[in-house]
């Protein structure tokens, strides 16, 4: 047998070695997904939360690789400027009865701000941390409220003046589960307010109402 054919063996032999170590190392890495636009923060793979009546999915934010927060991710972590976001915490509940093994119970605390150094809860007028869904853009906070009798609105809340304008939407609120009030969606100057029974309000970005749908009816308003 030559040694150019034994020389071949064990340099492929090296290669299989090589590559099964490589091959396991990339198993064992932490799932962390792309960048979030490009800057230095990055979030978990998206995780099961159980919240006892329904269930949900939770992720966790870093920055520079390093755990700052756990939020909802119904609506995710927005940004809000350059390096800080806003996200619904989630913490875990640890007052269950029967809890099951390997299930991650969690509770929604609130609308939180990171800034890239400090983190602090935001106190907008009517939010319901469970049911007020919201959309970014710029300072602008975009989310359902919830006055003391119920009534669902339209709010919108500046980071930055601290105003707040809500508008009421006239939709009933049919319905105690969180995902039946979906995020609002800002596209064309405008911000639109939609139900799962397909009820909508679509305002400007100042809540100037455009249309609404509500209970089979459609109401319209002309906007120059």
């Amino acid at each position: 047998m030559s040694m150019n054919f034994i020389n071949c063996i064990c340099f492929s032999f090296v290669l299989i070695i090589f590559s099964s170590c490589s091959h396991q190392q990339k198993e064992t890495q932490k799932p962390i997904q792309k960048p979030i636009s490009k800057s230095r923060y990055t979030f978990s793979k998206e995780q099961s939360v159980d919240f006892t009546v329904a269930t949900g999915g939770y992720l966790v934010l870093y920055d520079r690789s390093i755990a700052i927060d756990t939020f909802f991710s119904y609506c995710g972590a927005q940004e809000v400027g350059k390096d800080s976001f806003v996200y619904n915490r989630i913490r875990r509940y640890k007052e269950v009865d029967v809890p099951m093994k390997g299930v991650y119970y969690g509770d929604v605390k609130g609308l939180f701000l990171y800034d890239g150094r400090t983190t602090k809860e935001l106190k907008l007028p009517n939010f319901n941390p469970y049911f007020s869904s919201f959309s970014v853009k710029g300072k602008d906070v975009y989310y359902w409220s919830f006055d003391k009798d119920f009534k669902i609105c339209a709010s919108k809340y500046n980071l930055e003046t601290k105003k707040h304008t809500v508008k009421q939407t006239g939709i009933d609120a049919g319905t105690d589960f969180f995902g039946y009030f979906w995020q609002p969606v800002i596209s064309r100057n405008r911000v639109t307010f939609k139900v799962d029974s397909d009820e909508y309000c679509q305002y400007d970005l100042n809540l100037k109402l455009i249309m609404k749908q509500v209970v089979d009816s459609v109401y319209t308003v002309n906007v120059e």
